[in-house]
């Protein structure tokens, strides 16, 4: 089973929010495939984040990083 969490929050928000970040580390403890976007700019600190435009409903924006 693969997860696609569809985040709402920016990368520093997700940083800040503790219960989020117990969640991502069962996941990775569990080795349970997931992926989760993160509207902006994202660091990689070994969770699976989906770079996401700003601007979700920016239709011309076509920079979505894999």
């Amino acid at each position: 089973m693969n997860l696609l969490l569809v985040n709402p929050y920016d990368y520093r928000t997700v940083q800040s929010n503790p219960g989020l970040l117990s969640f991502l580390h069962v996941l990775e403890s569990e080795k349970i495939p997931y992926a989760m976007t993160v509207p902006g700019p994202v660091s990689r600190d070994g969770f699976k984040y989906l770079e996401m435009p700003a601007n979700t409903v920016d239709v011309e924006s076509d920079n979505v990083a894999s």
